[in-house]
């Protein structure tokens, strides 16, 4: 019971953040679970901005990147196929699909385990900083 009410709070969450990529906002959350200790741990605030500068508004918060500048290893908000499930999860690996004619991101926890893949469409926010509380204040 405890667990299936995590899962709905967590895509509520994750379904503001996306709403945030339509406004050009960057998103700055409190994570939970530890699928990407020891980088980012539970309860540790994460500064997500918009990867793709063309919906920010004026370009404001947002990192500029290329589809082929997205890397293995970068920390990413994005909605895995086929799935539909909303992630900040670690690129695990870019692969050039044939089919899709652009390049094919894994996406996954940082153990190694794969959520599913993405294409660039997908991939909405970057992680740019991470802070940690200690004695009641937040601590890059």
């Amino acid at each position: 019971m405890k667990k299936e009410l995590e899962l709905r709070l967590r895509d509520a969450r994750n379904r503001l953040i996306r709403e945030y990529l339509t406004e050009g906002r960057s998103a700055f959350y409190v994570s939970s679970g530890n699928s990407m200790w020891p980088l980012v741990q539970s309860d540790d605030a994460c500064n997500f901005y918009p990867i793709q500068a063309v919906t920010a508004k004026d370009c404001i918060h947002a990192v500029q990147k290329e589809a082929s500048e997205i890397c293995k290893g970068d920390i990413v908000f994005c909605q895995v196929q086929p799935s539909q499930q909303y992630f900040a999860h670690i690129v695990l690996d870019v692969e050039e699909s044939w089919y899709h004619n652009e390049p094919k991101y894994w996406i996954g926890n940082i153990q190694g385990y794969c959520n599913g893949w993405c294409l660039r469409e997908h991939i909405f926010f970057i992680l740019v900083g991470v802070q940690v509380s200690q004695d009641g204040h937040w601590h890059s």
